[in-house]
């Protein structure tokens, strides 16, 4: 899926983290996310993805949604792709 001439990492946590999501939504969220980063970096680059456990303490703010202090679960994916330019940036929430 993503090409020879991308590096990829990825770094789990050990023990299984536990989420509440709808398993065909977060696998085409999680396949969109690796497509775009791929065609990021046509001539090669670097994808890492790392997962993590991380306790949220308050007080808590996000202009998406609202977060109560506690457990959760950290997916985090970082390219070397060229980035998003403001217009796409704007449509992406």
């Amino acid at each position: 899926m993503i090409g020879e001439d991308i590096s990829f990492e990825i770094d789990l946590h050990p023990a299984t983290l536990f989420v509440r999501t709808d398993p065909g939504q977060f696998d085409q969220a999680l396949v969109n996310i690796v497509v775009n980063a791929r065609d990021a970096m046509p001539r090669g680059g670097k994808l890492h993805i790392k997962t993590r456990n991380i306790s949220l303490e308050p007080p808590l703010k996000n202009r998406f949604i609202r977060l109560v202090p506690g457990q959760y679960a950290l997916l985090r994916i970082v390219d070397t792709g060229k980035g998003m330019d403001t217009s796409i940036l704007g449509r992406t929430f």
